[in-house]
């Protein structure tokens, strides 16, 4: 566990540190956007997360050339019409 110290207090963190060095440019167009250490973290989730959607597209589209679907262009018709009434068929 780390303890910093900040503004004459002591905080403790539970999370790993990380450093990045930026440019004034770059931590100019941060700050526009809020703290810098909070803009990064969101950044970091958000890359984090398209990264994972990406893995789960991935997968998806192995399981699809895996289980083929074989309907006809008919069936697909007849379906789209029956989910858009609200329709099952049933």
């Amino acid at each position: 566990m780390k303890t910093l110290k900040y503004k004459a207090s002591y905080v403790q963190y539970d999370m790993p540190m990380v450093s990045v060095r930026l440019s004034d440019e770059e931590k100019r167009r941060l700050k526009k956007r809020g703290r810098v250490s909070e803009v990064v973290r969101e950044a970091v989730r958000m890359y984090l997360d398209s990264e994972d959607t990406a893995e789960v597209f991935e997968r998806l589209g192995e399981l699809q050339e895996k289980y083929r679907v074989s309907t006809t262009p008919e069936e697909m018709v007849r379906l789209i019409r029956e989910d858009r009434r609200g329709d099952s068929g049933r």
